[in-house]
């Protein structure tokens, strides 16, 4: 019969080996040495990227409810009852800043009705009367009677001065005397100037009195 194989043996040196001497020797040293350190740093910065990492991702989770909490604080101011005037509402607020800007922008475009009347009645010479007025559009129509054609010659003269604001005078009716009537009755048309007229806003201010 064949004899059975013989195991190999297997030794294993737990022993230091001796150290290369001489240059050479150093130098392997040294590459190992060099290694180890690499190694290391190498594990820290991982380490170290790790971590970061983490702090990252609870920093946008973070965010992430924060912004989720915000989001639900605008949808209820903005979806809140304009009627409940004990909390605040974005309907609300723009429906108002809609109604200042309606009424500056409207204010912005008139002008002051009080001044055109006080205009006009500068410009009537003595005699003539009023019986209807009405402004609108930048024009200014009024009708009235008035004794004798000078007062109509007068009238267009002194609405076609220089200095006046109320121009381009228009007479679209006239109708003479009767036996009835001794008075010339008119009726005009004036354009106004806007520019003179605007409304304005008064600073008021203290001021020293001599």
């Amino acid at each position: 019969m064949a004899k059975a194989a013989q195991p190999q043996e297997l030794n294993i040196n737990l022993l230091q080996k001796e150290e290369i001497a001489g240059s050479t020797g150093a130098i392997i040293n040294w590459v190992l040495n060099i290694g180890r350190y690499f190694i290391i740093a190498t594990e820290i910065v991982a380490l170290l990227t790790f971590v970061f990492g983490i702090k990252l991702s609870a920093d946008k989770n973070n965010i992430k409810q924060a912004v989720k909490v915000a989001q639900i604080e605008v949808d209820n101011k903005s979806a809140c009852d304009p009627n409940d005037l004990e909390k605040f509402c974005e309907d609300r607020f723009r429906t108002l800043q809609n109604k200042f800007n309606l009424i500056s922008s409207y204010r912005s475009g008139q002008f002051r009705q009080n001044l055109v009347i006080n205009e006009l009645l500068k410009r009537l010479p003595s005699g003539v009367l009023i019986n209807n007025l009405s402004i609108n559009e930048g024009k200014i129509t009024f009708s009235g009677s008035f004794p004798t054609a000078v007062h109509l010659q007068t009238l267009i003269n002194s609405f076609n001065s220089d200095d006046s604001k109320i121009n381009d005078l228009d007479i679209q009716e006239l109708t003479s005397p009767t036996t009835t009537d001794p008075n010339f009755s008119f009726k005009a048309v004036a354009s106004i100037n806007r520019v003179d007229f605007k409304e304005t806003t008064i600073a008021t201010g203290s001021g020293e009195s001599n």
